[in-house]
C-alpha cells in the first residue's frame, strides 16, 4: 500500500478507512469463495488447493472483476473443463449454467451474464450450453442447439467422428469398460522398483514399481497432481531427484543422462507438446530424425495422413489436435521401442481423438511398448492393463 504513507501523514483517520475497505473486501472474497464451491479453502494458500479447486479459484477471480451491470455482464472461459476428471466437470458446468441462468439476489455480482466458453470436452457443451458454435480452420461452419448441431453431417465428419462415441452426441459421456488389473508381464522391456521422486523438498511419487512388456499397452490412470506425470519424467531423466531401480533391456539406467535413455529407445511425448512452433511441420520431424530420414518420415505420416498437407505449415498454425499428432510423430522419428505419452487424448477434438487411438494401436501391434498416462479412459479400454495413482502411489 504504498499510497497509504502519505494519506497517513496527512489524514491520521486514513488508517481507519483502509480497514474498512479491508473488511469489505474480505466480505466479497468469502461470497464469492461461496458461490464457486471453495469457502472451505479460504485460508488454504493457492498452490495447495488440488487441481480442480485451482480451476474454480481462477473463475472466483475472473468473477472478482465483474461489475454490477444488470444484463451487460460478460464472462470468458478459455477450454474450463479442461484437464479435470467427469464429476469435476460436471459439478463446474453446473456452477457456469447457474451463473448464466440464475438471477436471484443470493447469486450476487456473478449471477445473470452472458457466459462464453471454448471447449473440446464434448459432455462440458451439449447438454449445458444454450447454443453451441461450431469453428473449423477459423471458420464458423455451424450453429444451434445441442441436438442440431451434433446432426450437423460437417461436424460429425470433421470433429466429432462417426464410430464409437455415440454417447458424446447424445451429449453423455460413453460407458467405457475398464479392464481388470492383470498380472505383470512375462518378460518386461521396462522395470520400476521402489521408484521415489521429489520436485524440491516436496516427494510426489512413493514407492512405485511397475513393468512394460514390448508390445503391451499400460495405462496409467489417475487425477490431476496424482503424480503420473512426475512419474514419466523421472523414467526419462528429467527429474531432478530420484530413488530407486529403473531397468531397460536388462540395464540400470537411473543414472542415465535423458539423451542416452532417448539414444536407448526410450521416446516421451509431453503433456504441453514442446514444438518448435516457429518452424514448419516437416521442421519439427526432421529436427528429431534418427537413422534413416525418408524412412522415418514415411512410416510418421502414414500414421498420421493429416500432416502430408501440412509439411510446410508452422506448428503455431495448426489445432490443439493437429499439433498432439506432430508431438507423437517427432518422437517416433527417433525410433522410440518405449514411448512414454502423458496425457495424448486430452483437449483434442473427438475425430482427432480417434485418429490418434487408431494409430497408437497400429504401433503397439508393430512391438512398440506404450505407457500411457491419462484421466479421461479413453485408452483404458484398449489397454493391456490399467494401474491407477492416487496421491503419489500405486494403488490398484
Amino acid at each position: 500500500r504504498p499510497c497509504a504513507v502519505a494519506i497517513l501523514h496527512a489524514d491520521p483517520r486514513a488508517a481507519d478507512l483502509w480497514d474498512l475497505l479491508d473488511s469489505l473486501q474480505r466480505d466479497n472474497a468469502h461470497a464469492l469463495l461461496q458461490r464457486v464451491g471453495l469457502q472451505q479453502w479460504a485460508q488454504a494458500p493457492a498452490q495447495t488447493l488440488p487441481y480442480g479447486a485451482k480451476k474454480r479459484l481462477e473463475l472466483a477471480l475472473a468473477l472478482a472483476g465483474v461489475v454490477e451491470v444488470a444484463g451487460e455482464r460478460l464472462l470468458l472461459l478459455d477450454e474450463p473443463a479442461a484437464g479435470l476428471a467427469g464429476s469435476e466437470r460436471a459439478a463446474l458446468m453446473e456452477l457456469l449454467k447457474s451463473l448464466a441462468h440464475d438471477s436471484a439476489p443470493r447469486g450476487g455480482a456473478a449471477a445473470g451474464m452472458a457466459v462464453l466458453y471454448s471447449e473440446h470436452n464434448m459432455d462440458a457443451v451439449f447438454g449445458v450450453a444454450d447454443r453451441v458454435l461450431v469453428l473449423l480452420e477459423g471458420r464458423l461452419v455451424a450453429q444451434g442447439s445441442g441436438p442440431e448441431v451434433a446432426q450437423n453431417e460437417i461436424v460429425r465428419s470433421r470433429y466429432l467422428g462417426q464410430s464409437g462415441r455415440p454417447g458424446l452426441l447424445a451429449g453423455t459421456v460413453p460407458d467405457q469398460t475398464v479392464p481388470e488389473p492383470a498380472g505383470q508381464p512375462a518378460k518386461a522391456m521396462l522395470s520400476v522398483l521402489n521408484l521415489n521422486v521429489w520436485h524440491g523438498a516436496a516427494q510426489a511419487v512413493f514407492d512405485v514399481s511397475l513393468q512394460v512388456a514390448a508390445g503391451e499397452l499400460l495405462v496409467l490412470q489417475g487425477l490431476n497432481g496424482a503424480g503420473k506425470s512426475t512419474l514419466l519424467h523421472a523414467l526419462m531423466g528429467l527429474a531432478a531427484r530420484v530413488t530407486g531401480v529403473i531397468r531397460y533391456d536388462n540395464k540400470s539406467i537411473e543414472d542415465w543422462e535423458p539423451h542416452k535413455r532417448a539414444l536407448a529407445g526410450l521416446g516421451l511425448v509431453a503433456e504441453d507438446r514442446r514444438l518448435f512452433t516457429g518452424l514448419s511441420v516437416q521442421e519439427n520431424l526432421r529436427l528429431a530424425a534418427r537413422g534413416d530420414l525418408l524412412a522415418n518420415e514415411e512410416r510418421v505420416l502414414s500414421l498420421f495422413p493429416a500432416l502430408k498437407s501440412m509439411l510446410s505449415r508452422p506448428a503455431e498454425r495448426m489445432s490443439g489436435g493437429e499439433q498432439q499428432m506432430l508431438a507423437i510423430g517427432r518422437t517416433l522419428m527417433t525410433q522410440p521401442r518405449l514411448l512414454l505419452l502423458d496425457e495424448p487424448c486430452e483437449g483434442i477434438a473427438p475425430v482427432l481423438v480417434e485418429r490418434i487411438v487408431e494409430a497408437l494401436l497400429v504401433l503397439k501391434a508393430q512391438g512398440t511398448a506404450l505407457l500411457v498416462a491419462e484421466q479421461n479412459n479413453i485408452l483404458a479400454g484398449r489397454a493391456d492393463r490399467v494401474i491407477t495413482m492416487v496421491a503419489g502411489q500405486i494403488k490398484y
